[in-house]
């Protein structure tokens, strides 16, 4: 079967406002893995928007369990990009989360 460009396209879209699929630079990555978080750390993202380090960083937080001591706190200087952030991070229904808009 041949799969067109568009209907591949619309797929991304629909999985992505779905929350099955994640979108992430490379360089993204790379922090939350370097950090080994665990269920009881506290992790300070600085720079949280749009979101997809923020989501690895809770996911890491849940590897143990639904309910993780820690939390993460994701900070953005940019309101609207704090909007996305909250978007973005409120399909993974989270309680050890908070956002925050500070320079």
């Amino acid at each position: 079967a041949v799969v067109s460009t568009q209907s591949t396209g619309q797929f991304m879209i629909s999985e992505v406002e779905r929350g099955s699929i994640a979108r992430q630079e490379a360089v993204s990555m790379i922090p939350p893995l370097c950090l080994d978080v665990k269920s009881h750390h506290t992790v300070l993202d600085m720079c949280a928007a749009p979101g997809s380090k923020t989501i690895q960083l809770l996911e890491a937080l849940h590897a143990d369990g639904p309910s993780p001591t820690g939390l993460v706190i994701a900070n953005d200087g940019d309101n609207k990009r704090c909007y996305m952030l909250s978007t973005q991070t409120k399909r993974l229904n989270s309680l050890a989360f908070m956002i925050t808009n500070e320079d």
